[in-house]
Order: C-alpha cells, then structure tokens, then sequence
C-alpha cells in the first residue's frame, strides 16, 4: 500500500544579514485532522529520505479550545533522520508558519502544540492524561512579515553540585576539558591560543531533556581572550566522535540526578558578549548532537529554553530580549527572553522570536513492502 503526504521545507531563523537562504530548514507534514497517524516506522522513513535535521508530523488536536488565547491546538511529533527527539523549536516554528499561511487560516494567528509523553495531573475533580505544550503566535507587534514568537516549556540548564567527581565519579571540570579538546583547544598546551582560551571560564550546565551546556564567560578578559575563544569554539569544526564520548561520560560516569535526563541529546557551547564594540549580537551559539543524528544543527531553538534564565542572570544590563548568533553554516539569528506568564494557567517560561520563510515542497510516497521494508519516494515541486 502506498500512501502519499504533502511536505513543505521552511526556513526557521534566518540571520538578517544572510537573508531567507540561512536559518535552519525543516520539513513539515500537515496530516489529515480526520485521518490517523502514520506509523512510526514510516515518519521515520520520511524524515530519513528528506534528511534535515527535524521533520514534524502535526495534526488537529481532539482538545476543546478555552477562550481566545489559542486559536487551534495540534499534535506534534518531530524526527531527525535518525531518530524521534523530545523536543524541536525551529521544526515547531515552521510548522506553525505552514498553519498560518494555509488558504483559510487567515484568521488564526495564535497556535498551541501538544507533545510528549502524557502524565497525569488533577484538575480538581479527576485525573486527566496532560501534555507538554508549546504556543506560537505572530508578532504582530515586530513590524516584520512572517516573524513569530514562541513561548517554550522553560528546560532550565542546572548547575552541577560542588561534591560532584567525589567516589570515583567523574568531575564537571574533565568534561569541561575533554569538550576544549573536541575543539582542538589542549587546556596543557602553551601555543598562543591555548594560552589565551585558558584565560577565560568555563563552566557546565544540563537539563532534564539531555542537553550539555559548555558555557565560555570572557566577560571580565581582554579582547584578545575574547577572540581567541570566539575563534576556537565558534568557527572551528569539532570532533563529532568526541563530542559523543562526551555524551557518553555525561550519561554513565558523572552519575548525578540522571534517572530525570533522557538520556544524552546534544552539547550547547554558549559565548556571552559584554563590552565588546565590535560585537553586535548578546551571545554566540552552536549546537552539536550526533547520537541523534544532527551533526551540528543550524539554530537550535530548544536549546534556548535551557540557556534563557542564564542570560537573563548574566546579562541584567540587556533588559528583555536578548539577540543571539548560531554561528552554524548557515548561520541564524534567533531573539531570546524569558517570561513567567506569556499565557494564563501554564507553565511556559522561555519567548524565542525569529522568521520563517517557506523554501520548497513537494509529496512523499511511502509504500510498505512485503517484507516489511519501506520505500519513500520524494516528488518535490518544481
């Protein structure tokens, strides 16, 4: 049997200097609101044939919408080409875009999506099945056509306890320096750069959903220590095999709090900017997950909802929005914030603004063997 989904790739992110080519792209699957989900298998053929780093599969949500806060609520799954992940927010954006830009939804201007794993909760009668959710809306208030803001789950990134590497555990400060040697930087080299990354501070952070956080603070270092670390971490290209053994030491060896953390996703490395004139941006970024296969994403913007509280701390002078850099190729911009109530009754805590521009399309046909095998065929529109 061969089924057929229409697909549209859309740029999430793009970097005001790069124009609608940067960014991050994402495959979007709008399934049928009557219709059921394909199977796993399939989606994950699908993102695997398109082969970006997300591909979200959404669909009418059978949930009764209160009020005008949200306009319509979807169900959201996203898959790399490896696997299914927990969380996307570039792939979420775009599909929120392909939504509104659908003939008919003129109206719609505010959307939610449901994900995850359901847990219990009790609204004060019974106990219900609930769902992580994020919103998207436009930023009617941004002057610019086809930017959204989107308010996340807030997924801060935790700060490792000072008793940590006691009892023959690994200490964050050997990972620190096993993520400087994935980039080339020996922290027991004295060449000149060496010399001058090791003059600046490092730190590591996770969260719950299995990001790493390598965190670079120069704030209070010469400007040669600023550009020797902008250089190394944000233009060189790791060691991809490296960066998974981080991963691995992380999950197996450090051995703190990780029955909470799914397990690894992908390291963060994190620049702040301060007093830096030849610097516009507030922060530079990267993200890296090979176990999920995503080499090195293009903007990353979950990741965003581990590191807003943290800008939020380390730079009280920028009040509100914070404006970042992924220094990934291509590159995007990406607007960040931290709110303790965009919407009423939820627990969103995390507002990233960008841009979405709609890049191409085309129909996956998916046909399952008789030996179980699946074949995709991608029929892009010319």
């Amino acid at each position: 049997m061969t089924t057929r989904h229409a697909y549209a790739i859309a740029n999430a992110f793009p970097s005001a200097t790069k124009g609608d080519d940067s960014g991050n792209p994402a495959a979007v699957v709008l399934l049928p609101d009557d219709g059921p989900w394909p199977p796993d298998a399939v989606m994950q053929a699908a993102a695997s044939e398109l082969g970006l780093s997300e591909t979200a599969f959404a669909k009418r949500a059978d949930v009764e919408v209160v009020g005008a806060m949200v306009h319509r609520m979807y169900d959201i799954r996203w898959f790399t080409p490896k696997c299914e992940i927990n969380l996307c927010g570039h792939a979420s954006m775009a599909t929120a875009h392909e939504i509104f830009r659908a003939p008919g939804n003129e109206h719609v201007t505010k959307i939610g999506f449901l994900y995850g794993k359901p847990r219990d909760v009790c609204d004060g009668t019974q106990v219900k099945a609930a769902y992580e959710s994020l919103f998207v809306w436009k930023d009617l208030d941004g002057g610019v056509e086809s930017s959204y803001a989107m308010a996340l789950p807030e997924e801060r990134a935790r700060s490792f306890p000072d008793a940590l590497g006691e009892d023959g555990f690994l200490h964050p400060q050997e990972i620190v320096n096993m993520i400087r040697g994935c980039f080339g930087d020996d922290h027991e080299r004295s060449n000149s750069q060496s010399s001058a990354t090791s003059k600046a501070k490092y730190e590591l952070r996770y969260n719950f959903i299995g990001d790493l956080f390598f965190i670079i603070d120069t704030d209070d270092a010469p400007d040669e220590v600023f550009e020797a670390c902008f250089d190394r971490f944000m233009n060189h290209a790791p060691d991809l095999k490296a960066i998974s053994e981080v991963g691995r030491c992380f999950i197996e060896e450090m051995k703190y709090d990780f029955e909470m953390v799914q397990g690894f996703r992908g390291l963060c490395v994190l620049l702040t900017v301060k007093n830096r004139p030849n610097h516009s941006y507030d922060f530079y970024t990267r993200w890296f997950g090979p176990d999920v296969g995503i080499d090195e994403d293009p903007v990353t913007g979950s990741a965003a909802s581990g590191y807003a509280r943290f800008l939020d701390d380390k730079l009280p002078e920028v009040v509100g929005k914070k404006r970042g850099c992924q220094m990934s190729k291509p590159r995007g911009d990406i607007t960040v914030s931290l709110s303790d109530n965009p919407y009423p009754d939820t627990d969103v805590h995390v507002e990233v603004v960008g841009k979405v521009a709609t890049r191409s399309s085309g129909v996956l046909e998916v046909s399952v063997l008789k030996d179980g095998d699946i074949s995709v065929v991608n029929r892009r529109n010319s």
